[in-house]
């Protein structure tokens, strides 16, 4: 069996997000560690205006991206390390387990309603929502040190 459900994003949102990865790209310009982080974000059915069709096997590629920015965040060097840097950085790592969690709820559990599975993607589509603001402010921080 392979589902497929249609995730519809919250516009005014999804403009507010948008404009938070561009701010990260376009002022920083990251790259290496800080960009397999970014790319979390980036993802399309996160980003795209459009309704975008999901099937249960995208969810392994979602959890990938996860895993890979949760490895990232945890390898990155943050030196002589700011407080609130760590504090920043354990908040998106513990961000990136409940994301984990999540998919992994939704990819299990294959007798969920298609209402069901479209709340808990908006759940996760919002905690990246939030979690993109925790890490532009981190990587502010990140930057100047």
């Amino acid at each position: 069996m392979n589902k497929t459900v249609t995730f519809e994003p919250y516009s005014d949102g999804l403009e507010i997000y948008r404009k938070d990865i561009q701010n990260i790209q376009y002022t920083f310009q990251p790259n290496g560690e800080i960009q397999s982080i970014l790319a979390m974000y980036e993802q399309k059915w996160l980003i795209s205006e459009k309704k975008t069709k999901l099937k249960y096997d995208e969810l392994d590629l979602i959890l990938k991206k996860v895993k890979k920015a949760r490895e990232g965040l945890t390898q990155l060097d943050l030196g002589t390390i700011h407080p609130n840097e760590k504090e920043d950085r354990d908040i998106l790592i513990g961000e990136c387990l409940t994301f984990e969690k999540n998919i992994e709820e939704i990819k299990y559990n294959r007798n969920y309603s298609r209402m069901k599975i479209i709340k808990k993607y908006s759940n996760l589509a919002a905690g990246f929502d939030t979690s993109i603001v925790v890490f532009g402010d981190f990587y502010k921080k990140y930057v100047k040190d």
